[in-house]
């Protein structure tokens, strides 16, 4: 089961539809909440290897702006999926704001360490 998070000004939920995991993420992902997220990317990466998914989506939209710590804490989850034996991995879309420069640079580099493992969408205006 994947607890909702929902700390002073950050929020992170996880649902399925239409047999898709996708997590949400907004707010501010700052020092305060790396613990919390290292716990929801750790019970969001359980469910999709219980189901057996081959993808999951990861909406960053309304995340304004995330530190270099929880950073790492995607990056840890990316490092686990690649430890993973290649027929049990699965792939990551992350939906992003072209208006958050962040985004762009962060998951720009996210993908150069995730090789096949992560997409990028950028979604809006």
């Amino acid at each position: 089961m994947i607890v909702e998070v929902s700390e002073d000004g950050f929020s992170a939920a996880a649902e399925v539809v239409g047999g898709v995991l996708t997590a949400s993420v907004s707010g501010n992902a700052d020092l305060m909440v790396r613990m919390a997220l290292e716990e929801f990317l750790r019970a969001f990466h359980a469910e999709a290897r219980h189901r057996r998914l081959a993808g999951v989506t990861v909406d960053l939209r309304t995340l304004a702006f995330m530190n270099p710590s929880c950073l790492k804490a995607l990056v840890s989850w990316v490092t686990q999926i690649q430890d993973l034996p290649r027929d049990e991995r699965y792939r990551i879309t992350f939906l992003s704001s072209p208006a958050l420069r962040w985004q762009r640079h962060s998951l720009a580099r996210l993908c150069l360490l995730g090789d096949d493992l992560i997409q990028v969408e950028t979604l809006g205006a």
